[in-house]
Order: C-alpha cells, then sequence, then structure tokens
C-alpha cells in the first residue's frame, strides 16, 4: 500500500436546514475543496449532518468526489465519508467506494485520514493501493 500526504482547504461550504425532529437539527451541505502536496486537484462532497440535543452528539455521512492527480496518474474516485461524535468522542472514516476510480486512478482502493487542525488548511492523507500500469 502506498501513502500519498497532503493538505486541503475549503473553498466553499453550502448548507441547507433539513426538517429534523424536534430538539435535532439536519442539514445538507456541499463543500468543494482544493488539494495540494501528494494529492493535487479538486473535490466536491455531498454530506448530510444530524445534531442531537445532547451537547457532542452528532453525525455525518457523504460522497465526495476527488478530481486529482497522485503519484503522477490523474483521475477521479469516489471517497465515502461516515462520522460519529458521541458526546465528544469521535470516530471517523473515508473509504474509496470500490470500482470508483477513472482515467489514470482505475482500480484504486483504499482509506483517507483526515486532520482537523481548527485552522483553514488541514492534512489528509491517503493509503491506496492502484493497479500496475503495463
Amino acid at each position: 500500500m502506498e501513502t500519498a500526504e497532503g493538505t486541503f482547504v475549503i473553498d466553499e461550504w453550502i448548507t441547507a436546514d433539513v426538517d429534523a425532529p424536534e430538539g435535532h437539527s439536519s442539514s445538507t451541505a456541499v463543500v468543494r475543496k482544493t488539494f495540494s502536496g501528494g494529492i493535487e486537484g479538486s473535490s466536491q462532497a455531498n454530506l448530510v449532518l444530524a445534531q442531537t440535543p445532547v451537547e457532542g452528539s452528532m453525525a455525518y455521512v457523504g460522497l465526495e468526489r476527488l478530481n486529482v492527480a497522485i503519484d503522477g496518474r490523474r483521475g477521479s474516485f469516489l471517497l465515502m465519508h461516515s462520522a460519529l461524535s458521541v458526546r465528544g468522542e469521535a470516530t471517523a472514516s473515508w473509504t474509496i467506494v470500490p470500482d470508483s476510480g477513472t482515467g489514470g486512478l482505475i482500480g484504486i482502493t483504499g482509506t483517507a485520514d483526515i486532520q482537523n487542525t481548527g485552522a483553514a488548511v488541514h492534512g489528509f492523507s491517503l493509503g491506496y493501493t492502484l493497479p500496475t500500469i503495463r
């Protein structure tokens, strides 16, 4: 498995409220990012977010299409997001959707890790496998 590390900035975050049970909040978001470093390019994520009345308990799910170059290979793929926070204890996973790769990224598999520093620039690490080019 290879690792590509870089950073991203959020260029745009557009939210819309969604009906939710009383005391809860729910919204959708479209998030656009620009990646630099070992991953170069841009993405658009479509997220669904939910927050409960209990402080620190929330969740989000989504799909993000990355149009990027990794290790000199350009293409796109889908990254599935899943995050959960239970009273402030957070877990999250970002997984490449199988068979979603295009162009030079056909066959890509793997997982991602995001370092949310609270700053404008976030760290991004992608552990991936790509078929050998023949």
